[in-house]
């Protein structure tokens, strides 16, 4: 029965489009059973026009551009000597020390909000969208479609941030062919997923909506408050970069902070200071190790707990190294500005 329902609406669809059962075209989602299961439960269960969620299947095809670039990204395809320059461009840091300039009161804000470093949500924004400038022109609806029904690695993920999506768009009052952002299907300036957008953004400057958009202010501070979500600890270590390789066999297995930073050095660590101290403390420091292939060769990294917070917003350690050294650059570069100032 429910398969004979989905063709109807299929139908009805067609007619709701304009379109001719001939000029129809069979690559749409709307001639798979998965797709008008996924529809069909979003119209049972909360309330959804099935005819309208069957006209915009209509309308998307699986986008193999999709698939090619979610199976290639140069987080996973980079080393960190060729990963890093490509966010750390002057172009990037000058725009980004402008962007914080002109926000300076929203980023203050934020920060006194939710405690989160005013350089790394800059940071962020910047290697995310370059301040708001690319954004991404990939249809997110038929991204998400893409992702949720040809991608069977991750299609749980995806197949949650399609009916989110639709959710929001329904709730935003979209357009949902309408919607741009990237590949993954993220959107705005600070490339949320549809959860996150649920989730995390807020409307910062009080106008009554969310625009991730259009507005920097919303836009800080979701990030902000997204970081927050996932226990951001103000004035938090990053990272901290030995000079020798560890002698610790399970040194480079995880950048999660995992480890007691003791069970890192063994004898043979030369900084005799740096153990003793962690002897007598009273609880361990925790942390996490990372192995990078930089341009003098391999470095070695111990990563705390905010480094395993930027990697909720992307799980690359090389994502979230790129955003630390962003935020590094804008800072000395903003203080130096205002040093010259003086």
């Amino acid at each position: 029965m429910r398969q004979i329902l989905g063709w109807c609406a299929l139908v009805l669809a067609m007619v709701a489009t304009g379109e001719e059962a001939e000029t129809v075209n069979e690559n749409s989602y709307a001639f798979r059973d998965e797709a008008l299961a996924r529809a069909n439960a979003l119209a049972e269960n909360e309330g959804f026009d099935e005819a309208y969620l069957q006209s915009l299947l209509l309308a998307v095809e699986p986008d193999e551009s999709v698939l090619e670039k979610i199976s290639r990204p140069a987080e996973k395809t980079k080393t960190w000597a060729e990963y890093r320059p490509i966010f750390l461009d002057q172009a990037r840091i000058d725009n980004g020390v402008a962007f914080w300039d002109e926000y300076a009161e929203v980023l203050s804000r934020a920060e006194e909000t939710f405690g989160v470093d005013p350089a790394i949500v800059v940071a962020i924004i910047g290697v995310e969208t370059r301040y708001g400038k690319v954004t991404g022109n990939t249809p997110a609806f038929a991204a998400l479609s893409t992702l949720c029904f040809d991608y069977p690695k991750r299609a749980a993920f995806f197949c949650e941030q399609w009916d989110e999506f639709l959710r929001l768009a329904r709730r935003e009052n979209w357009n949902p062919l309408q919607i741009q952002g990237s590949y993954a299907g993220a959107m705005g300036m600070g490339q949320f997923m549809p959860t996150s957008y649920t989730n995390d953004a807020l409307d910062y400057d009080g106008d009554g909506k969310v625009d991730l958009w259009n507005s920097a202010d919303d836009a800080i501070g979701s990030v902000a408050n997204y970081l927050a979500n996932r226990d951001w600890e103000s004035g938090g270590k990053y990272v901290e970069r030995l000079e020798e390789a560890p002698t610790a066999e399970h040194f480079g297995q995880s950048h999660k902070p995992y480890f007691d930073r003791n069970s890192l050095f063994e004898k043979k660590q030369e900084d005799e200071q740096i153990v003793m101290e962690q002897k007598g403390a009273e609880t361990p420091v925790m942390v996490g190790s990372l192995v990078l292939e930089g341009l003098e060769g391999e470095e070695w990294w111990l990563t705390y707990h905010n480094f395993f917070v930027i990697t909720r917003y992307n799980t690359s350690p090389l994502y979230a190294m790129a955003v630390i050294d962003l935020a590094a650059e804008l800072r000395e570069q903003r203080e130096d500005q205002t040093s010259d100032d003086e």
